[in-house]
């Protein structure tokens, strides 16, 4: 996410929110649930310092820097007890970007009091293989706030991180309609023709979507304010909050934190990919 895409995330934003007053024009918003989401845009002059993409992480020890770890998946297929190494001796994950969730307080409130950033490792931006949850070649690491910044000795001269420059982003607060974001499960598991007739106002949004889904003509898809929405809000950076919008089929249902795409930070995420951040792994799928 370079310093002058501020403007036209800015845009992005300005068109959700058209999108947003078209559907509470026709669907009462307070008929809706919604979720409560945060896009970063990128700002000289931070609300806190602690929203950044730097290569340095808050300054946390070094001897809790994560190093790439073994995982059942990475292994499994040629897996040499003779290349097995110490922890010591593993390779050093590297920072990509911090966020403070006090700015982003629906998430916040998910974790113990003491816990107030957010910091996301990699082993690798330009050849990663986090492409299933769990491969170990992703940290999330919730923590306590802290102050300055740390980067290890010997990530200093990495050559990858020397084209990751440090920009630092603010969060723009949206509420949206929680059905936007819904997986393909969640239409799977709905019994639209149980809802009682006389309810159908409540949730009109829902069978309308649900017709969409089932019956639409691609060259209609985008006329509709609720796909239009959802396009919108997947082709964003990056955001935080809400659920994830899945490029294939879901694959982990553990607390989910944010999604971003490599026009938030240049990682290699395959064709057109789309990293998930869980508290508990990250990973990406792509087209």
């Amino acid at each position: 996410m370079a310093p002058d895409s501020r403007n036209e995330i800015l845009k992005q934003i300005d068109e959700i929110k058209s999108l947003l007053e078209a559907i509470y024009s026709e669907y009462p918003k307070e008929e809706l649930k919604h979720h409560t989401i945060y896009i970063p845009v990128p700002t000289d002059k931070p609300i806190s310092q602690l929203n950044r993409i730097s290569p340095y992480a808050p300054a946390i020890d070094e001897s809790k820097w994560p190093r790439l770890k073994e995982s059942e998946s990475y292994y499994e297929d040629d897996y040499d007890e003779d290349e097995h190494y110490d922890d010591e001796e593993k390779t050093l994950l590297k920072h990509v970007f911090s966020i403070d969730l006090r700015t982003v307080p629906k998430i916040k409130n998910a974790f113990k009091d003491n816990i107030n950033t957010l910091s996301f490792f990699i082993s690798s931006l330009w050849d990663n293989e986090a492409y299933e949850p769990g491969t170990g070649e992703t940290y999330v690491m919730l923590h306590e706030k802290t102050e300055g910044e740390f980067i290890p000795e010997e990530l200093k001269d990495d050559e990858e991180l020397e084209d990751l420059k440090t920009v630092y982003f603010d969060f723009v607060e949206l509420e949206v309609p929680e059905v936007l974001m819904w997986s393909y499960d969640d239409w799977v598991n709905i019994e639209i023709e149980n809802y009682d007739p006389e309810s159908l106002v409540e949730h009109k949004l829902i069978v309308d979507t649900y017709n969409i889904r089932e019956n639409y003509d691609t060259s209609d898809w985008d006329k509709f304010p609720l796909t239009a929405l959802r396009d919108k809000i997947f082709n964003l950076p990056a955001y935080v909050g809400g659920a994830p919008i899945w490029l294939q089929s879901e694959e982990h249902s553990g607390f989910f934190i944010m999604q971003f795409s490599e026009a938030f930070v240049d990682i290699n995420l395959g064709d057109a990919g789309e990293m998930y951040v869980f508290a508990d792994t990250a990973f990406w799928q792509c087209y």
